[in-house]
């Protein structure tokens, strides 16, 4: 996914990617229970006794008020070609 997908072997004529997304305004909590499903969040929480989410969140909330919602950008990648008949 780190490469859109375009490493991986793609045996039909392509056709172009529009380029599509998935846009979402999030309040603070929204942002945070979005973060602390990572499973790398679960991993160091397990291994440090500590959610470094917490202190992301603080200074997040030290620089922009809680009143603002944030957009969210989810990219969706996508391959698309053609089956030749």
């Amino acid at each position: 996914m780190d490469e859109e997908y375009k490493s991986i072997p793609f045996p039909f004529e392509e056709l172009a990617n529009p380029g599509f997304a998935t846009r979402l305004k999030w309040d603070f909590g929204e942002l945070e229970g979005y973060l602390n499903t990572w499973s790398a969040v679960q991993h160091y929480i397990r291994i440090h006794n500590l959610n470094p989410v917490t202190g992301l969140m603080d200074e997040i909330r030290s620089k922009i008020s809680s009143e603002v919602k944030i957009e969210i950008i989810f990219p969706i990648f996508m391959r698309m070609g053609v089956i030749a008949k």
